[in-house]
């Protein structure tokens, strides 16, 4: 667990760095074996294409923006989260496990601010294990969706985007796709009032 950074700084527009269905989360019972074996193949389909896209972004996008949308990850319920999914709207991507602490005491907040503000896009990358994930959503229910991303994933993921290796991270990322703040340490009001004036 990282000691909190200091308060967020906005990233300039030129530096490197739609609305899908909830996953619904809560539920007790995640995808079984079978599902995440589909899940599996179809990935496999996806990364056949994803040069391409890659190269799609590269164009309009830095290396960590790029890197940003080209996320995917299984969520809970077996389907994929692809966060191209969300380009055109605010993004707050934000790493977190349920091992950290401060990360489990900034999701009540993240939660409020996605119920308050439906035309942002708060989306979890969870940096843990699908079961430790399963059994927390069982006591933590989250309108906003989660992609498991464990093994190290995770991390390589948040380091990719501007991360120092520390756990809770939250991007920030405006509707046209470029990153444009990051804090490292949990997240507080103060920031979010900070990030919506900085996309005003």
């Amino acid at each position: 667990m990282k000691t909190p950074a200091p308060a967020p700084s906005p990233v300039p527009a030129s530096s490197p760095t739609s609305s899908p269905a909830h996953d619904g989360h809560g539920a007790a019972q995640g995808p079984g074996r079978r599902q995440w074996l589909l899940w599996g193949g179809g990935l496999a389909l996806a990364a056949a294409g994803a040069g391409g896209y890659w190269g799609w972004l590269r164009q309009r996008h830095s290396a960590a923006e790029a890197a940003l949308w080209s996320i995917a990850l299984p969520r809970l319920d077996g389907h994929l989260l692809a966060l191209r999914d969300y380009l055109g709207r605010p993004l707050l991507l934000n790493f977190w496990a349920t091992w950290c602490a401060p990360c489990v005491q900034e999701l009540p907040l993240l939660n409020q601010w996605q119920r308050q503000r439906p035309d942002w896009a708060v989306v979890g990358i969870a940096v843990d294990t699908l079961p430790n994930v399963q059994r927390f959503a069982q006591r933590m229910a989250l309108d906003f969706p989660i992609g498991i991303a464990g093994g190290g994933q995770g991390m390589a993921l948040a380091r990719a985007l501007g991360g120092t290796g520390g756990l809770p991270l939250t991007v920030l990322a405006n509707a046209q796709g470029q990153i444009r703040a990051r804090k490292l340490g949990q997240i507080e009001p103060a920031d979010l009032q900070q990030w919506q004036s900085l996309l005003a």
